[in-house]
This record gives structure tokens, sequence and C-alpha cells, in this order.
């Protein structure tokens, strides 16, 4: 279950308290999360209102965005509605509309957690994982100095074996490795201590304290090594261990996850095992003895339960000792970063690790690729598209700028005129800044699948096409189960009687559910809330279709 479930219990205790009065004083402390999810009837309602509310002009300045000599959204129209507050209400508050997120994807828990909990969260998170990276650069630095100093030594002492110095080559790239193996566990355990709006917000928070972690890691800790320009390029210098050291990195992390450590782990409770709670025969013959003993009775004494509730507990341990480990897609997508990153970095200094780049992230989508399909258990959420467009963004923002900071770094000795690289260097880096700031994504991607199309490559269709057909959600709504419904996934609106809040909503029909069923029915319901906090849920795909149940 989930570890924060028993700080959760407590909460929607202390809000059921509050819900289970009547009494106005008690109702008035319920304050609103300031999130509303609005479904519309029609999709081409829904993709405008996204349109409008996401241009240039709406998001930086608050305001409609126009069209001027044939160019959409070019100049800015009238300003847009703000939210009323205050007494009497004043429209004050600028609203934000996205796209939302599916009903299994959203953390109903956090949404009413205030900004600056939040930010005060964050920052914790992110001080940690400063700390954290700054001891383990400091280890791999150790690391690098100790075997070069070694090297340095073997190399004057007689009948040196090359073979020996080749192999001190890879303790750097080894202990590197190492970390990122730490860093990436570390990041997923504060990821999970900080509040988000949606699983996916969550995934990426992690894969962003993975992707920084690494990157500092990997391509740091060398170059403060041998920042010198006279340490570039002689025999065993910066070129070289970079060479060695993307290679390795880029490479082993697909493999060494290829393995299913875990699933290796648990090995040692299936019936090969070395533990001695290893699976035996007579254990198997124990639990069916006590269930064809037990289940047949109609009526169970409290001792007759409690023993069958072993058995079950018992069964449900030794399956998850068989089942394999399920894919974890931040640790996937912090590994392409990673590698993506520090190739851009290191590439005005070593071009051809952009090979070894390519190399590493054809090797992890072919690994990833086969466990997925192959090996991996099916995750109890499954994953959306919004992980690769935060990715996207990471790409968007980082690596412009990294590499325009790496062209001046690594050619600036290079050339004469210094004067001449700086100046570049500041045109680069401002178009980074600038592209980075003000070019979105959608004109990248639009340019992009023109350019291919001119090739003869068409891109169009797909999901793109399909948001274009026009859905009526009172047709649409039959496909989707109740727990892929909003009204219905909602943690306390979901235990309010089919009566208040029917499944299937009728054109004309009021399913507002109104402050006096709130009183009478939100206090059992949360109470109902608080006991399934932390439970697994069942599995589930877009759609709705189900397929496992929660044992």
């Amino acid at each position: 279950g989930d570890p924060a479930a028993k700080g959760l219990q407590q909460q929607i205790r202390e809000i059921s308290t509050d819900l289970g009065s009547v009494a106005p004083d008690r109702m008035s402390r319920l304050r609103s999360s300031g999130s509303v999810v609005v479904v519309f009837r029609r999709q081409a309602d829904q993709n405008a209102c996204i349109r409008r509310w996401n241009t240039f002009w709406a998001k930086w300045f608050g305001m409609d965005a126009k069209d001027f000599l044939g160019v959409p959204d070019l100049v800015p129209g009238d300003a847009l509605p703000r939210f009323p507050m205050g007494d009497p209400p004043q429209p004050v508050a600028a609203l934000k509309v996205t796209k939302a997120a599916e009903p299994g994807d959203i953390v109903w828990e956090d949404l009413g957690v205030p900004t600056a909990v939040r930010r005060k969260r964050l920052a914790a998170t992110w001080g940690a994982m400063v700390l954290v990276l700054l001891v383990t650069f400091l280890i791999a630095w150790g690391m690098a100095v100790a075997e070069e100093r070694a090297s340095e030594a073997k190399g004057q002492a007689e009948g040196n074996s090359h073979a020996l110095l080749t192999l001190a080559a890879f303790v750097p790239s080894i202990m590197v490795l190492v970390n990122n193996i730490f860093i990436v566990q570390f990041a997923r355990w504060l990821g999970n201590k900080e509040f988000h709006d949606t699983h996916t917000d969550k995934e990426f928070s992690m894969a962003l304290k993975m992707s920084w972690g690494m990157i500092l890691n990997t391509a740091g800790v060398l170059y403060w090594v041998k920042a010198q320009p006279h340490e570039w390029y002689t025999h065993g210098s910066l070129v070289a261990d970079v060479a060695l050291m993307l290679l390795f990195n880029s490479v082993m992390p697909p493999i060494i996850n290829s393995v299913d450590i875990g699933w290796r782990i648990r090995g040692m409770y299936r019936p090969w095992g070395c533990s001695k709670r290893r699976l035996r025969q007579g254990m198997i013959d124990e639990w069916n003895e006590k269930v064809k003993r037990i289940c047949p009775k109609g009526k169970k004494t409290p001792e007759e339960l409690q023993e069958l509730d072993g058995v079950k507990k018992s069964m449900e341990f030794y399956k998850r000792a068989y089942e394999p480990s399920s894919w974890r897609m931040n640790r996937s997508y912090a590994n392409a970063l990673k590698t993506f990153v520090c190739c851009v970095m290191y590439s005005p200094l070593v071009p051809a690790v952009a090979g070894f780049g390519l190399l590493g992230i054809l090797v992890q989508y072919w690994i990833d690729k086969y466990l997925l399909l192959r090996w991996y258990k099916r995750p109890v959420r499954p994953g959306n598209c919004r992980m690769a467009m935060f990715s996207l963004q990471f790409i968007k923002y980082a690596a412009p700028i990294c590499f325009s900071i790496a062209f001046f770094m690594f050619l600036t000795p290079s050339f004469a005129s210094k004067s001449v690289v700086r100046f570049n260097f500041i045109v680069a880096l401002l178009v980074s800044v600038g592209f980075a700031l003000l070019v979105p994504l959608s004109l990248v991607s639009k340019i992009a699948v023109r350019c291919m199309a001119c090739f003869g490559v068409s891109l169009e269709g797909g999901e793109s096409s399909a948001e274009n057909v026009e859905q009526d959600y009172y047709k649409a709504q039959y496909m989707w189960a109740a727990d892929m419904k909003y009204h219905k996934d909602q943690l306390l609106y979901k235990k309010l009687p089919e009566a208040m809040n029917p499944e299937i909503l009728q054109p004309g029909s009021d399913a507002t559910v109104r402050q006096d069923d709130l009183k009478a029915q939100l206090g059992a319901a949360a109470r109902d809330a608080a006991e399934d906090a932390g439970a697994i849920k069942s599995v589930r795909l877009r759609g709705g279709l189900v397929t496992a149940e929660a044992g």
C-alpha cells in the first residue's frame, strides 16, 4: 500500500469530523482545492477552450489572441476573464486552463494542499538532493583523482602492465555508475514525499531529479578533475576519459535493468531459493487442506476466519515473489535524458560521443521494448504521453543552453581571438534562451512535420486526427467504466449514493450535488475513504477496461 496511507487516513478522519456536523460554522471551515474538472459535451468545445487559454498572449499576459494578416494568434486581444474573489466578489484571480489528466492519474488527496506547503516540501526535497549530489560528486572525484595518481605511479615503475592500467581506467566509470544507481533510488524516495496534482507530475519530478543528478555526476566529475586545457588532448586525457565514461554509462544502465535485480532477489523465496521461508510443496498442501476444510462452511468461527485470512496473505506473498518487476518509466526517461544531455555537452570536445549516445539510446530502446512486451508486469497506472511531453520540454530548455556553454568552455582555448569566441557565445546563448522561452513545442512540431512531408514522410493522423473527430459525451460515457469517470473516481464523490451522484448523465437532467446533500452524506463518505486510503487499486486501462482486480 501507499506508505503515506496512515497520515492520509488521519487527515480524512479530521475532514469527516467537520463533515459529520451540519452546523454552518463547521461547514464554513471547509475550503475548496482551487481545482475544477469541467467535462464538455462536445469535444470541439473542449479543444477550442484549451486552445484559447494556452496561446502565448494568454499564458504570459492574460489576454486573448487575435489573427493578423492571416497569421493565427499573432496579436493580443481583450483581457481574459478572471475568477471573482472577496466581498463583494471582484474578478482578480487569474485562471489557468489545461487539459485534465485521466481520472486514474489525478491525486485527489493532494489537490487541496496549499501552495506554500507544496513549495516548502519541494525546497526540502531539492535541498536534500543537492546534499546527496555533493557527497556522490566528492566520492566520484576522489576515485578519479586516486585512479589518476595510481596510473602515474604505475607508469613510472618498471615492468608496468598495460592491462592493469586499462583496467584501472574503468574504476571512475564504475564508481559513477554506482553513484547513478544510488541517485535514482534516492530521487524516487524524495519524489514520494512531494505533493503533486497527478501521478505523472510526481513521476516527472522524480525523473527530473534523477536526470540532473546523473548529468552532474557523469559529466561534471571528469571536467572537475581535468579542467585545464593542457589536460584535454594528451595521453590519459579528458578526451579519452570522456569517451570511455559516456560509452560505459550509456550502454550499461539498460543492460543492468534487463537483469531485473528485484525479481532475482525475490527468488530467495522461490523453491530453489536460500530463505527459510522458501516455497515448498508441503506448504501448498497445507494451504489446500485449510481451504477445503473452512471454505465450504456456511458459518465460520473467528478463529477459522483468521486462519483463512492467514492463508490468503501467505498466498499473496508468494505470488509477489514470482511476479516480475514493473516498468519504471521515470528511470528510463532519466537515463535517456542523461545520455542525451551529457553527449550534447561534450560533443564540442569529442564529436564522436554523439555516436556513443546514439548507441546507448538504441540499446535502451530495444531492451525497454523487449522487457515491456515480454517480461514486465502490467503497472497499476498505465503511462500516458505527458511524461514524453515533459521530457521534450526538458530537452528544449537544457540542450541548447548546455551546448552553448560547452562550446564556449571547450573551444575558447583553441582560438587566438578570444573576443570572437565570446561574441559568438553571447549570440548563441541569446538564441538558445529565446528558443527555450518563446518558441512553443507545438510550433516546432508543426514545422518538423511539414518539413518531413516534403521528403515524403507523412506523420499526420493518429492521436491528432482522433482528437478532431466530433465526440458527444452523452454517447461516449457508455464506453467507460465507472472508475474512469471523474465524478465516480474522486475519493469523496464516489461514495455518494447513485441517486445523488449518478454514473450515467442525461441531457437536460440536473446532477448537481447540493450543499445539503454534502452535509448529510460526505461525513460517511469521508470515513469510508479513510478506510480505503493506501489500498491497491485495480489495474485499469484507458477506456475503463479492467485487466486485474486488486487482491
